[in-house]
């Protein structure tokens, strides 16, 4: 396995309040909780991958993609860009 990305749907039992927060909101949502990919094999384009099979189920699924996203503009770009979001703070 070189990367791995956990995704939550509503009413899922979890511990993070990040998650909580999303849950006691809103109805219909994937939560992206965690994404990572090996040392080794980053800048290899498996994390946009990862990122790309959740969009493709979120617009499958008419669902908007919940996360809390500290890693960066590109990240963020990356989900506006998707049209498949939920924007509800940004702090950069």
């Amino acid at each position: 396995m070189l990367g791995f990305v956990i995704c939550l749907s509503p009413g899922t039992t979890c511990s993070s309040l990040n998650y909580a927060w999303f849950n006691s909101k809103y109805n219909d949502f994937i939560y992206v909780d965690r994404i990572a990919v090996l040392t080794d094999y980053r800048d290899e384009e498996i994390g946009s991958k990862l990122y790309e099979k959740v969009i493709s189920y979120s617009q499958e699924n008419s669902m908007p993609i919940a996360s809390e996203v500290n890693l960066g503009i590109e990240i963020i770009q990356y989900y506006i860009e998707s049209n498949s979001y939920i924007s509800v703070l940004c702090n950069i």
